[in-house]
């Protein structure tokens, strides 16, 4: 595997731009780490697998797989607010460049289709981030999955700026 490195210093005595090339061993003997090797080999949003609705443990891990990359969302949105003051209007592409506070919006594990975990500006203050849940219907936010009410009971899976 040939790996080509590059890089450009910021402006302040100039442009600078650099490269090198590494082979595999030699790009795992330099230093760089096993941790940039695991992240050319392996896709940064690896494709969903099919939530079984059948089977109840395969819900509650889709769901706290859905809770836990809200949190992520959660969490590079006030990222964002504290450099620009305000919420981005879409995930995409304001939460992945220029700057990354994600390397990539997470799919909602619960949609028929591969799409991303919904958002939504409400104001220039609030937002809400939701996964259709388990009923596989996008509620638009407005009715909250309970799993007391049964595994797979309507409503979606909801987080809302704190």
């Amino acid at each position: 595997m040939r790996v080509v490195v590059t890089w450009e210093t910021g402006k302040l005595f100039g442009t600078l731009k650099g490269e090198k090339e590494y082979t595999l061993g030699a790009f795992e003997a330099s230093g760089v780490g096993s941790a940039i090797m695991q992240a050319f080999s392996t896709p940064s949003q690896p494709a969903g697998e099919k939530v079984d609705l059948t089977n109840e443990q395969s819900v509650r891990q889709a769901a706290a797989k859905a809770k836990a990359d809200m949190r992520s969302l959660a969490t590079a949105l006030e990222s964002y607010y504290i450099d620009w003051n305000a919420y981005p209007r879409t995930l995409t592409p304001y939460l992945t460049t220029p700057i990354s506070y994600m390397s990539a919006i997470p799919n909602d594990p619960f949609a028929r289709q591969p799409k991303p975990i919904q958002y939504e500006l409400n104001g220039k203050s609030t937002w809400k981030l939701w996964s259709v849940g388990p009923d596989q219907k996008d509620d638009k936010a407005t009715l909250e999955f309970d799993p007391t009410n049964g595994t797979i009971s309507g409503g979606d899976l909801i987080r809302l700026k704190q």
